[in-house]
């Protein structure tokens, strides 16, 4: 009793002034034993710390420095289960060697190194060839190797997402979807392959085609895949057990990782058109045939996962320079394709029903038991269509409206965003501002050597560019809806182990918000050989809709370097340092 009195004395010379402020408040309440609220100059005061007491926010308090469960509330629902760390260096040396006016090859030979993996050496060799010296008509080829590292989410991925929605849950009966739980595995190897690919592609005044075969070869693919077991919060301990509401609000989870498959294969026929129809019209089609094989492990499917058998890209585009408006209208189908997040028959339900035998209890069963890796997953067949409309109002500025996933097309498998309006203003401004009025002849344009045609190299330095300093940016705003569903009502208290906006997930309700983005930045040519570029973003969230439950606004909390690039230009050398992009050289 002491110790709890010298405690008391601590927090009381710590907190004085916000006690004093509720003791004001609360002036005239009586406890129990009817003393008056609070009784903070005696042994009372730990109580209210420990929040055994009702109306005292007991989180204002400090000790030693610190509020009152502080650290706690900052690492509720998180696992440090360790620090990984990956140190990852890689260098290449890529040529363009004009053989004649109608060959170019481009050989590329590249070194991956990393602490944990060790050094790895890749090559690429590819061939442009005019066909009967036509530069319309052109051939081309690669052969290659190709490496890539698990990263840190493969290796030590820990995640859950919640099941999107329960149906039907009552205390004797029910389904709830199951959720998804990610796992790391440390053990993956790099993936490996050896690729092929030979197209033939030509246009004239109207028509572009190309058609292209490839075929990969892959050692150690890597490949998401459900193992087949469950992360269940409601375990059942014996057959005695009833299950009520409590189960279906927390509906067990699937346990996802990733493996290698030792040997994979990956065949392919692809081509695509793009028509003129006349001066304001353009359309497109693109078709794949995709033979994705894995060719050693038993316990996952014959198909490799999330490789659709066919893909289908159709397209239509408008433009008017006239009256500067121009759209386009797009949508990309995926046909028999294994989903790596689904379960074929239902399987990622939970279902729950009264036992025939005794009507105190109830049954749950999982479709998931008993099934085999290899034959779980569910093939699917679907389309996203996506329209984009812009008005050109000088030769600086433009805004345009957009909508992704036009026709809301929902799969919970594929987490696949819901319909989503875009609309937006692009401007161009400062110093040095406006498009370039060079202009190539018919006869400078088809002398140039095939690279430049198909636009493989761009030098990071423009020559032609005057001194000056441009100020460049955007600002993006994206409405967000959610529609929620029919959940039961799950109690989620203060000790809970899940966090605030686990417990917004599980409680599904409705929602509706922006998310915005402001990018400002500058692009100054310094002097004849020197460019320098920097560009910052600042993004947030805010709520809207007084309809709708919406989150207050968090405002621009968010910072972000987008771009630093310093670029030095020499006679033939141009050398980039800072945030910049590798635009070549990735095999």
């Amino acid at each position: 009793y002491a110790r709890y009195q010298q405690f008391a004395k601590r927090l009381l010379a710590e907190n004085k002034e916000f006690i004093e402020d509720y003791h004001f408040n609360k002036e005239g309440r009586k406890d129990e034993n009817g003393k008056y609220y609070p009784a903070l100059y005696d042994a009372y005061l730990p109580s209210f710390y420990y929040g055994a007491v009702p109306d005292f926010d007991s989180t204002k308090l400090k000790l030693n420095g610190a509020y009152f469960k502080e650290e706690y509330l900052k690492r509720v629902n998180q696992q440090t289960a360790g620090r990984a760390e990956i140190k990852k260096q890689n260098f290449f040396i890529q040529d363009t060697w004009q053989v004649n006016k109608n060959t170019t090859l481009s050989p590329i030979i590249r070194l991956d190194h990393s602490d944990l993996f060790g050094s790895n050496w890749s090559f690429n060799f590819g061939m442009t060839h005019n066909v009967h010296g036509n530069v319309h008509r052109r051939l081309k080829a690669n052969v290659g190797t190709s490496y890539t590292e698990p990263g840190m989410g493969e290796l030590y991925y820990n995640w859950e997402m919640y099941g999107p929605n329960i149906t039907n849950a009552t205390i004797g009966g029910g389904e709830a979807r199951l959720g998804w739980y990610w796992v790391g595995n440390p053990n993956l190897k790099p993936e490996k392959s050896m690729n092929f690919d030979l197209s033939l592609e030509g246009e004239n005044k109207n028509t572009y085609g190309k058609v292209t075969v490839f075929h990969n070869n892959i050692r150690n693919y890597m490949s998401i895949y459900n193992t087949g077991y469950l992360m269940d919060f409601y375990p059942q301990y014996d057959e005695s057990t009833t299950y009520g509401a409590a189960k279906f609000a927390h509906a067990p989870d699937m346990i996802y990782s990733f493996r290698n498959i030792g040997k994979a294969q990956i065949t392919g026929l692809q081509f695509e058109v793009k028509q003129t129809l006349n001066k304001h019209w353009k359309a497109r089609l693109g078709y794949t045939y995709l033979r994705a094989l894995n060719k050693s492990d038993k316990d996952m499917p014959r198909e490799l996962l999330d490789k659709p058998r066919h893909k289908v890209d159709i397209g239509v585009d408008f433009e008017d320079k006239a009256s500067g408006w121009s759209g386009s209208l797009w949508g990309d189908y995926y046909i028999h394709m294994l989903d790596s997040n689904s379960l074929s028959g239902g399987g990622n339900y939970m279902v729950s029903y009264i036992d025939p035998n005794n009507s105190d209890r109830s049954v749950i069963r999982y479709n998931l038991n008993n099934r085999k890796t290899a034959d779980m997953y569910e093939h699917k067949t679907y389309g996203i269509w996506n329209l984009m409309i812009q008005k050109k109002i000088d030769k600086d500025s433009r805004i345009y409206f957009g909508i992704d996933n036009l026709f809301n097309h929902r799969d919970d498998d594929r987490a696949l965003s819901a319909r989503v309006y875009r609309i937006g203003l692009n401007m161009k401004f400062g110093f040095g501002s406006g498009e370039s009025k060079t202009k190539l002849t018919k006869e400078q344009f088809e002398s140039l050597p095939p690279v430049m045609l198909q636009d493989f190299i761009t030098r990071p330095f423009d020559t032609d560019r005057k001194r000056g300093t441009e100020l460049v940016g955007d600002y993006r705003v994206r409405n967000d809806s959610h529609l929620g569903s029919d959940r039961p009502a799950t109690r989620v208290t203060t000790t809970s182990y899940v966090s605030d906006e686990a417990a917004k997930n599980l409680a599904d309700r409705k929602e509706h918000g922006l998310n915005q983005r402001i990018r400002v930045g500058v692009d100054a040519r310094i002097n004849d050989n020197t460019n320098i570029r920097v560009v910052g973003s600042v993004s947030g969230q805010a709520g809207v809709d007084s309809s709708h439950e919406t989150e207050g606004s968090k405002g621009f909390n968010h910072q972000r370097l987008e771009e630093l690039d310093v670029t030095h230009h020499g006679s033939k050398w141009d050398h980039s340092v800072g945030r910049i992009t590798e635009s070549m050289g990735v095999t």
